[in-house]
């Protein structure tokens, strides 16, 4: 055979795994070209089975959105259909050249002066040993990889991230001859960047936020509860790789619909039974190493005794609607410190009693058929219950084990009615009589608060999972993110629902963005990539902040917004650590006044 006297570059475009792969460890292992080259391969291949690659940078662009580099090294073999008919007596067909190839490694160019380039197969891997997946390769194309195309839908980088890059294949990546710097680097890369995820998840978006501004070098320090984390983040690593490789498999939507696609009294009571207490015990631990959670059994209030919360008229109003807990409030006395007018001279602050259900606070929880009518005999029977309640440095209990018993039973009586309320209802629609049956999933989990004081994460979990059972589109990922707090109770369903997806769609654009760095950082670099924490000068990590835009009063109005991590001063990032959401809406405005955007103050609704 004759050998190739110069290096030759030749193209390959395929899907963003196999180009991840390559660019990582700069070659093809022989466990992969086997893979290429076994009989099945054959199928469809002109040439045989085997790695195909052209001289022309584009003429393969429909094979997939990343574009890796080949370099053919000098004193590489060359087949020839006439030399091997010379050597062997006959032409090899397809299979024998691929056993040929097998053994010698060679390359073949079995279509020459092709009006799109030539086009080269090789089928062993000692001759694919420079693979780059960098740099400007010229030909019009300016990027390695083309990264709207690759992205342009969310589903894509969630399957991506949590599904085909699960430890099996980060655990699999090899180096070029001993050098595994690069492969350790991206394996270090992917391991952060799902835990980062999980954080954006775990608190609410403006949480998330402030710890990246607070403690740029390790936020997880700064989010709060963080003893809780890694049982949340082990549970969503493990949940989601199993729902994007088969959807519908966590039992929690299926079809972008609430439920199993069985019977819904079945669906509700493992709901009940089974997932939320598992999902308990996965993120928060068994308390006294029980195998499951059970229901709370004790009076849940919103912040400490005498505590109210801070809302505005339109919040209480939307809060009295919610079928599930209840709220207490008047408007403000005019001498209550800190509560403001706004310019028509009413009372704009109020503060509210919210109270979630128990036998003490049940009224709602009773309202119609959501109890079973032996249940409600009970709870109705007495009078006093309120006179039951003590409080303690953990909060409110109940004296006297009946109390806590029935609201125990209350408690998983209102999961059932709210889990029936749900199953068979989409988690999208463009129909205004059924969208918002996507928000009732999380906001039911709450309103009820049937777990205590891991509802908060639980209910995410929960919203998260169902768009995970659901392929993750884009249509449903606006139920993995919350935007501000306990915001959701304060709006009406259908508000939130337009929050959320607005939100999703800022959030979703800040985790393509920050992918992309860290694969060109990663694969430009190599081991010396530090693109961890390098957040803070990406415009879509500022631009999440544009949500707060969704409150102006005025429809087309917009706030000017901090946008340098200088620009967010202490008082803001305090306001959110205080999670006081009417007096950090104040703040705003006024930040945006003063540094000339539109300056409406004191006006803020939900």
């Amino acid at each position: 055979m004759d050998r190739l006297t110069e290096e030759r570059t030749f193209y390959h475009w395929d899907r963003l795994k196999n180009c991840i792969r390559w660019g990582v460890q700069g070659m093809m292992d022989p466990g992969e070209m086997g893979w290429y080259t076994r009989p099945e391969g054959d199928k469809g291949m002109v040439s045989g089975g085997g790695f195909y690659m052209s001289s022309n940078a584009v003429s393969s662009s429909n094979y997939g959105p990343c574009l890796t580099r080949i370099l053919i090294q000098p004193g590489t073999l060359l087949y020839t259909d006439s030399k091997a008919r010379k050597a062997l007596g006959f032409r090899p067909s397809n299979r024998q050249k691929v056993y040929i190839g097998q053994i010698i490694p060679f390359a073949h160019n079995y279509r020459k002066d092709s009006s799109v380039g030539e086009w080269w197969v090789t089928h062993h891997h000692d001759v694919v040993t420079t693979l780059k997946v960098h740099g400007d390769i010229g030909a019009g194309v300016k990027t390695h990889i083309q990264w709207n195309r690759a992205l342009k839908q969310i589903e894509t980088l969630e399957k991506l991230v949590y599904y085909d890059l699960d430890d099996n294949f980060l655990n699999g990546l090899r180096g070029g001859g001993h050098d595994n710097s690069r492969a350790n680097a991206f394996r270090n890369s992917i391991g952060y960047l799902k835990s980062f995820w999980s954080l954006l998840t775990y608190r609410d978006v403006f949480s998330f936020i402030r710890a990246c501004l607070v403690r740029p070098d390790d936020p997880w320090q700064e989010i709060g509860d963080l003893h809780h984390f890694g049982g949340y983040h082990n549970t969503l690593l493990k949940k989601a790789k199993e729902a994007l490789g088969e959807p519908g498999s966590l039992h929690i939507a299926k079809s972008s619909v609430w439920g199993d696609g069985g019977n819904c009294d079945t669906w509700a009571e493992s709901v009940r039974d089974e997932i939320l207490p598992q999902l308990f015990v996965d993120i928060i631990g068994p308390p006294g190493h029980e195998s499951k959670k059970s229901f709370r059994d004790y009076p849940a209030h919103v912040g400490h005794k005498d505590v109210k919360v801070h809302s505005t008229k339109t919040q209480f109003d939307a809060m009295s609607a919610n079928p599930y807990f209840m709220v207490e409030g008047a408007e403000a006395a005019d001498d209550f410190p800190g509560l403001e007018k706004d310019r028509s001279g009413k009372k704009r602050d109020w503060l509210v009693d919210m109270w979630y259900p128990d036998v003490s606070h049940a009224q709602k929880a009773l309202d119609g058929t959501k109890v079973p009518q032996d249940l409600a005999s009970k709870i109705e029977g007495r009078t006093d219950w309120n006179s039951l309640v003590r409080w303690g440095d953990l909060g409110p209990y109940f004296e006297g084990g009946e109390a806590r018993t029935l609201t125990r039973e209350l408690m998983g009586a209102l999961v059932l009615d709210w889990a029936k309320s749900i199953c068979g209802k989409p988690l999208y629609s463009r129909s205004r009589s059924s969208s918002t049956t996507g928000v009732a999933g999380p906001l039911g989990i709450d309103a009820i608060h049937p777990l205590g004081d891991a509802d908060k994460r639980i209910s995410r979990m929960f919203g998260l999972l169902g768009a995970l059972d659901s392929k993750f589109t884009d249509k449903v990922s606006y139920l993995a993110y919350t935007p501000i707090g306990d915001i959701g109770l304060r709006m009406t369903p259908a508000r939130y629902t337009q929050l959320l997806q607005k939100t999703a769609e800022l959030v979703n654009q800040f985790k393509r963005d920050m992918f992309e760095r860290m694969m060109k950082w990663v694969m430009t670099q190599g081991s010396e990539a530090k693109w961890e924490n390098a957040y803070n000068d990406m415009p879509s990590f500022y631009k999440m902040t544009e949500v707060l835009n969704f409150f102006h009063p005025k429809s087309r109005g917009t706030y000017k917004l901090p946008s340098t991590k200088d620009e967010w001063s202490r008082d803001l990032l305090d306001l959110i650590h205080q999670r006081d959401w009417v007096k950090f809406m104040d703040a705003i405005a006024e930040w945006s006044a003063a540094h000339g955007g539109s300056g409406v103050h004191k006006s803020w609704v939900a």
